[in-house]
C-alpha cells in the first residue's frame, strides 16, 4: 500500500521532532539565557566608549592575554587567501578590520600578550610588565 510513498528514515524522524520543539524559538541564545551567564556586569563606561570608537570609525587597540590557547600554541596558519586564521589574537584582528575597517586597511590592532602555561596567578605577576611593554610600543589600548 506504500508504493511510490517515501520511507521516514529514523534520521528525519529526529530531525522533525527537533524541529517541533524548537519551532517557537529563536537560533543562538535567548536573552534570558545570556542574562543567566553573567554573575556581574559591572560598569560598562568602557565598553560603551569601544562601541563608540568602532562604529564612528576611529582606530581601536585591543589587548589579548592569557595562556597557551590564547597564545595560539599548536594552531597551524592557513594560507587559503581571504582566510584568517592562527591565534586568537590574529583572528579577532580580522574581525575587526573587516567587520569595521575601512576596505582593505588595517586600523585596528590586537597585542597579543599571552604566554604558556598561564594561570591567573602567573598572569596577575605579568599584567605590570605587559603594560610596561605596551607604552614602549606607544600603545594606548581601548580594550584588554
Amino acid at each position: 500500500a506504500n508504493v511510490g510513498a517515501r520511507q521516514v528514515l529514523p534520521s528525519d524522524k529526529c530531525q522533525l521532532e527537533y524541529d517541533r520543539v524548537n519551532a517557537d524559538r529563536t537560533p543562538g541564545l535567548s536573552a534570558e539565557s545570556i542574562q543567566r551567564s553573567r554573575a556581574w556586569i559591572g560598569n560598562r563606561q568602557r565598553l560603551d566608549n569601544l562601541a563608540r570608537n568602532l562604529t564612528s570609525g576611529s582606530d581601536v587597540h585591543v589587548v589579548t592575554f592569557g595562556g597557551s590557547i590564547t597564545l595560539g600554541h599548536g594552531v597551524a596558519k592557513n594560507t587559503t587567501e581571504g582566510y584568517v586564521s592562527g591565534p586568537y589574537g590574529n583572528l579577532l584582528e580580522g574581525w575587526l578590520n573587516k567587520m569595521y575597517g575601512g576596505g582593505d586597511e588595517q586600523r585596528h590592532k590586537v597585542f597579543n600578550m599571552a604566554a604558556h602555561g598561564a594561570d591567573i596567578c602567573a598572569l596577575e605577576k605579568r599584567i605590570n610588565g605587559m603594560i610596561s611593554d605596551l607604552e614602549r610600543q606607544g600603545a594606548h589600548p581601548d580594550m584588554f
